[in-house]
């Protein structure tokens, strides 16, 4: 039976996708201090993002590495899955000598020296000067990783476990899946052997929550917006969003995210604020969509066949706009340029331009043929009964 293990707060998640919890982490979350924290993120300027991020995820080393052991150990876990923003899971499993595979829900992190670090909006255009900057974005972000990876390699030492090598390359697992398509990532020539482009791991289905919606058969065009649950602090770009539909002949659906913080927000009367939205049936609904281009947002719309204008914040989410911008299926407005006149005039070209609709339809096609959450089990199946890494084949 698959068991989770996280914080206590993850336990109500859990049950809704039908899986055994196993709480990990109780003095932190008693503490705050990661609430505090999640608080700040989504409220924070870009490069404060990437500091809280970084905290939450130095914390989360350390509770992994203090208890993951021996909640594993107490529960008889047979094999291991982990993210690969969270390696200290991978160290727990070879410390009790299980096998483990690397689930990439984000962009892949690993750092490759011809490509963009993800966290950055930059094309992937080959020049010297591409090339240089690269290299400079690439070497900056290396103390971050060494920073994460340090406990790891004092805990690994005293126990006496193999040294990890090439860090940067995220080369831990006996096979590595990502969410993320090929035909969605650059180009890349350094991925590990045991690297898979698994992508889409898509819900199938949603209840529908229609009541509180909009009608969608006549009248403007329906936008849907959502800046996702991490950046929901956000208010000033909510009502950005909202100001910028208000001179455009749509209709305005925007999620919250679970944020309670939209009372001051003044709403048009071409829009409507909900906590949360069923989004997947406002993907299939929608014109064109607002989003913080997080992975599963963006590939979501994809699947439905929707422009979109991204407003891309922290984390992976300007590396994804920037894959985004190369497919042509949407413009990107950094969260720093931002404004009720920038959005505006992006939703109306998405909008208007077929080509933005005809590119993200060739991307819908491309996702339903793509290898799926099925392609992704079946590889870590089978690295869990061979425990033998599961290469790519040619």
């Amino acid at each position: 039976t698959p068991v989770v293990f996280g914080y206590p707060g993850l336990v109500a998640k859990a049950a809704a996708a039908g899986l055994a919890f196993r709480p990990i982490g109780a003095a932190v979350h008693r503490s705050g201090a990661d609430a505090a924290d999640g608080e700040r993120l989504a409220k924070s300027s870009a490069r404060m993002a990437m500091v809280w991020t970084a905290r939450l995820l130095k914390r989360e080393v350390e509770v992994h590495l203090a208890e993951l052991p021996d909640a594993l150990r107490e529960a008889s876990v047979e094999a291991v899955i982990c993210d690969q923003i969270a390696p200290a899971a991978a160290t727990a499993a070879d410390l009790l000598n299980l096998p483990c595979g690397v689930a990439a829900c984000a962009l892949p992190g690993h750092i490759e020296r011809g490509v963009p670090p993800v966290t950055t909006g930059w094309d992937d255009r080959r020049s010297l000067w591409n090339a240089v900057r690269n290299g400079l974005g690439n070497a900056a972000f290396v103390p971050t990783v060494a920073a994460l990876y340090r406990p790891i390699f004092h805990f690994r030492r005293a126990r006496k476990l193999p040294r990890l090598t090439n860090v940067t390359r995220q080369s831990h697992g006996l096979v590595q899946v990502a969410q993320c398509p090929a035909f969605f990532d650059f180009a890349r020539n350094s991925l590990p052997r045991h690297f898979h482009y698994t992508g889409p791991w898509l819900r199938p289905t949603e209840a529908a929550a229609t009541a509180t919606l909009p009608a969608t058969a006549d009248g403007p065009p329906l936008v849907y917006a959502s800046l996702g649950t991490m950046q929901n602090g956000r208010l000033r770009m909510f009502q950005a969003i909202l100001d910028a539909a208000e001179s455009l002949s749509v209709r305005l659906v925007l999620s919250l995210g679970g944020s309670t913080a939209g009372a001051g927000l003044r709403v048009p009367a071409n829009a409507v604020v909900m906590p949360y939205a069923p989004q997947l049936e406002l993907l299939s609904r929608a014109a064109a969509v607002v989003t913080h281009a997080g992975l599963n947002t963006t590939l979501e719309t994809l699947r439905c066949g929707k422009p979109m204008v991204c407003l891309p914040i922290a984390n992976d989410q300007p590396g994804v706009a920037a894959r985004v911008a190369k497919l042509r299926v949407g413009i990107v407005v950094p969260a720093s340029r931002a404004s009720t006149m920038t959005i505006r005039d992006a939703v109306q070209a998405v909008s208007s331009d077929p080509a933005f609709r005809l590119a993200a339809e060739a991307c819908a096609a491309k996702l339903r043929s793509g290898p799926g959450v099925d392609a992704a089990a079946s590889l870590l199946e089978r690295a869990f009964e061979t425990k033998r890494p599961v290469y790519r084949t040619a």
